[in-house]
């Protein structure tokens, strides 16, 4: 699996057969942001906070694949916007 998403991140392959589906939008260069710990200091808070609060907002852009939770940079900045 973790070859699988490499292909796909960094060799552009997008077709893999048996390849997880991440929602990035077409187009969107955005920076994939892993782990609670590094979104929570994307944004200046810590990884409880993302886990216990942010996951549980509405249409939060905080997504899991498998065991591990990730984002795009981006979708996070312009959801914490929006929600000041």
């Amino acid at each position: 699996m973790r070859d699988i998403i490499f292909r796909w991140l960094f060799l552009g392959e997008e077709n893999l057969s048996g390849s997880p589906q991440l929602s990035r939008p077409a187009g969107n260069d955005s920076r994939i942001i892993w782990t609670l710990p590094a979104i929570g200091q994307r944004i200046g808070v810590s990884a409880d906070f993302v886990r216990d609060t942010l996951l549980q907002i509405e249409n939060t852009p905080v997504r899991q694949l498998g065991g591990r939770y990730y984002c795009f940079e981006d979708e996070l900045m312009m959801f914490m916007r929006r929600h000041r």
